[in-house]
């Protein structure tokens, strides 16, 4: 009876432990996206800037 309650309680030991793992990869991938589209953001904007300042420097 006791190597099955020991058995059980790894067992649930290392479920948390995936799903910890699992939650983990989840933000890190979440935090990923963020950054993704925060860089690809601000490369379109500083080329929008860029473009407008050519236009604009051009013209006067």
């Amino acid at each position: 009876m006791t190597y099955e309650r020991e058995r059980i309680y790894t067992l649930s030991k290392e479920n948390t432990l995936a799903a910890d793992m699992c939650k983990a990869i989840n933000r890190l991938r979440i935090f990923i996206t963020i950054v993704n589209k925060l860089l690809s953001f601000d490369a379109a904007v500083i080329a929008n800037y860029i473009s407008l300042y050519r236009f604009y420097s051009g013209t006067l």
